[in-house]
């Protein structure tokens, strides 16, 4: 499995452009994921073609959109319009304007997810979680174990695992995406960061909306387990 990040508020050179955002392409064995588009269609566009994923007719096997925000939602029509899309899992609470344009695309499977579903083999999603802001993750088996993509972490990063941990028969290998700890209180933030230290997760790349103290915190208490992450890094499992 190849993760390349697209649209972050981070990046590996200058060549890139950041934006409050996040967007990642999954590539494995021939079946490729985008997971979430970002805010801006002009800086998806501009990271898309630095990274060479702009070839108008790659397919994209599953375009996953974690929760109703615009800066996880803002490329869905650079990616309806430019390529071939064969599923796409949205929440079922997505705006009626994307629910209208994705649903119009033919030769496109369009899934309105509330429950944990196998969207493919070996590709699952939790389901809905979250009251106030909710919100979906993406959960892929390796033989090193699940990796898992989050968006947000509005329902909190803590319940979000523990849900993959009751759900699925493997331990969490590899965790990416915003964990939201820029708001955090101090007592807050710091349970949260105990929480993942004391983990049995092997690898975090926290990033997007973490927050750049909490992010330096997670980098200094998880020392080799932690993973940078931004526009044009690429991680292989």
């Amino acid at each position: 499995m190849k993760i390349l990040g697209i649209v972050d508020n981070y990046k590996k050179s200058d060549e890139y452009k950041t934006d409050w955002g996040f967007s990642v392409a999954i590539s494995m064995d021939h079946y490729n994921i985008i997971f979430d588009t970002g805010n801006d269609p002009e800086i998806l566009k501009h990271n898309m073609k630095k990274l060479n994923l702009d070839d108008k007719n790659r397919n994209i096997d599953l375009l996953f959109i974690s929760h109703n925000h615009s800066d996880h939602t803002g490329g869905i029509k650079y990616f309806s319009n430019n390529f071939y899309l064969n599923n796409i899992a949205i929440p079922y609470d997505i705006d009626k304007n994307i629910l209208e344009l994705v649903s119009s695309l033919r030769n496109t499977r369009t899934m309105n997810i509330k429950s944990p579903t196998t969207l493919d083999m070996n590709i699952h999603t939790t389901g809905i979680i979250g009251e106030d802001i909710k919100e979906q993750s993406l959960v892929i088996e390796t033989k090193k174990g699940l990796v898992l993509f989050v968006g947000c972490s509005h329902p909190g990063i803590s319940k979000i695992i523990e849900t993959v941990q009751n759900t699925f028969n493997d331990r969490i290998h590899f965790l990416i995406g915003g964990f939201h700890f820029y708001k955090l209180n101090e007592d807050k933030l710091q349970n949260e960061i105990d929480y993942l230290k004391n983990s049995d997760i092997d690898f975090i790349a926290p990033t997007h909306c973490t927050g750049d103290r909490a992010k330096n915190i997670l980098k200094r208490d998880l020392a080799e387990r932690f993973v940078e992450f931004g526009v044009g890094y690429k991680i292989n499992i």
